[in-house]
């Protein structure tokens, strides 16, 4: 299936407030004209408007970006969803049975040079793609895909130009990256590059845990359908970024134990302690 670019415009100015009080009624809470997300209430769309700011991170972006960012869509459903929207009460939620994972490219050097940036090493590059966990896609980005290709997370590589896409089959659907057939606990975390971070501090601290945990990305803490498969498989430990929407993550899910960064996420712990040469030291508290 694709898009025109008339009906990409047409979605980007789509009243996010009519589509999500239609078709994500349990999502959203209503509060005048505005809504805003139960999972993370400093997400707000205003009624007649196309687009959401979120007040935490000063986040903002069009109703096709918020839909692709917070919840899970992948673009082209994204854009033709919004652009049903005067239909959208007969059509009900939209249905993702299959997902188009992005075009793979010939070559690796954008996201090796982006993902050893970010401290990954090239033996777990070379791990990941070995395992078909990870590829570059035509565009140069980084595209973390499931073994059964039912899950993908994209991330741009280009500086300064952020880029999120995530696509799945269904909503419990997740990134996992498991080092042994013998594992003990699963750490679930919001995005495969926090996973694989988290997994590093492991090994490069010597934790025992290091190689017997399930490291799990789910593609943003609002999942909460994934994190419910996750911790129904393995016992699971709740490791989401430190800010407000990880902490309201927490207060949802306050029966599992949980592991939080001392940096905004893994990946930045990761890179702090890379960078000052004391990753035994900074991890180990």
């Amino acid at each position: 299936m694709s898009v025109t670019a008339e009906q990409i415009r047409s979605a980007r100015k789509a009243d996010l407030f009519e589509f999500l009080s239609k078709v994500h009624p349990d999502d959203v809470k209503r509060e005048g004209h505005w809504i805003r997300m139960k999972s993370n209430p400093s997400i707000c769309m205003k009624e007649g408007l196309g687009g959401y700011k979120d007040y935490s991170t000063l986040e903002s972006g069009n109703s096709v970006d918020f839909l692709v960012r917070h919840m899970n869509y992948d673009f082209v459903t994204a854009v033709s969803c919004l652009t049903e929207i005067k239909g959208i009460s007969h059509a009900g939620k939209p249905s993702c049975h299959s997902i188009i994972l992005p075009e793979k490219a010939d070559n690796t050097d954008a996201i090796r040079s982006y993902l050893t940036g970010r401290g990954f090493t090239v033996e777990i590059l070379n791990r990941l793609m070995g395992s078909n966990l990870l590829y570059q896609d035509v565009r140069g980005n980084a595209v973390f895909c499931s073994k059964d290709g039912d899950f993908f997370e994209a991330r741009g590589t280009r500086p300064g130009k952020p880029f999120h896409q995530c696509g799945k089959v269904s909503p419990d659907c997740f990134w996992a990256l498991a080092p042994s057939r013998h594992l003990v606990r699963a750490y679930i975390c919001e995005s495969a590059i926090d996973a694989v971070s988290l997994y590093l501090l492991n090994l490069f601290s010597a934790k025992e845990e290091g190689n017997t945990s399930l490291y799990c990305g789910i593609a943003g803490v609002a999942n909460q359908k994934a994190i419910e498969r996750i911790q129904s498989r393995l016992p699971a430990v709740l490791a989401v970024d430190n800010d407000a929407a990880g902490q309201q993550c927490r207060l949802r899910n306050r029966h599992l134990p949980n592991l939080v960064p001392i940096n905004k996420d893994w990946n930045e712990d990761l890179i702090v302690a890379i960078h000052t040469q004391c990753v035994k030291r900074v991890y180990d508290r």
